[in-house]
């Protein structure tokens, strides 16, 4: 897929692809939209430049999409940035049809792929193949996903925003089993199994932003809650 030009110094980029939605093990209500979000880091040790071409693969259920972003039509050139070492830009973000025909009731698989290729006047070599994939499950079941953002009656969570801990408390009656928090780039911050029905959560390491908190119970219902870290 690459090509070596001696007569060229070469870029190297570890390109890094993040799937932040929809989250891991995710349940969704039948006919609900599929919240889709991917981000691309640059890992270094060099930037990835707006002439780079950079292109994107969709597989959901083992079914392999075309390749998007050409050439003439590249994702880095919609950003209209390059992406610096240490940086992410978002690339995607759509939701998908939930009739799309290989999407089926029930546990679900999408990946995505990214690949960077040659620019001859200054070629760049992605670095670790291994970050090119990024895959993650979900599920489409009579059980929704819940913002209960505005609704108090299940879960409270406060301070909001938050800044060493956040306290949080649940019916007793709800049967958490996970409380977890997740970064949005979708990566998981903190996690706490067979919780009590209330706790804290240290934020101390988190930096400041938007962060998401799911909390599942015994009857497999996930509820989600949009929290601000200052």
């Amino acid at each position: 897929m690459l090509s070596s030009f001696s007569s060229f110094a070469q870029r190297h980029c570890d390109l890094e692809a993040i799937l932040s939605r929809p989250l891991q093990n995710e349940v969704i209500a039948p006919g609900n939209p599929i919240p889709f979000q991917v981000y691309i880091k640059n890992n270094g040790p060099d930037q990835v430049l707006l002439s780079d071409s950079l292109k994107l693969q969709l597989v959901i259920n083992d079914v392999i999409s075309i390749w998007y972003g050409p050439p003439a039509d590249t994702f880095l050139r919609f950003t209209n940035k390059t992406i610096g070492i240490g940086d992410s830009i978002l690339v995607v973000n759509y939701p998908f049809d939930p009739n799309i025909p290989w999407l089926i009731s029930g546990t679900n698989e999408v990946c995505v792929r990214i690949a960077l290729t040659e620019n001859s006047a200054n070629p760049v070599v992605n670095t670790i193949p291994a970050n090119d994939t990024v895959c993650k499950t979900f599920t489409i079941g009579t059980t929704a996903v819940t913002d209960i953002t505005e609704d108090e009656t299940f879960l409270k969570t406060y301070p909001n925003p938050a800044k060493d801990y956040l306290s949080w408390e649940a019916l007793p009656e709800a049967g958490v089993t996970d409380i977890v928090l997740y970064d949005f780039m979708g990566k998981q911050i903190y996690r706490n199994s067979h919780p009590e029905n209330n706790g804290k959560i240290p934020l101390t390491t988190c930096s400041p932003g938007n962060y998401l908190i799911k909390v599942i119970t015994k009857e497999n219902k996930v509820y989600t809650r949009q929290i601000v870290v200052k």
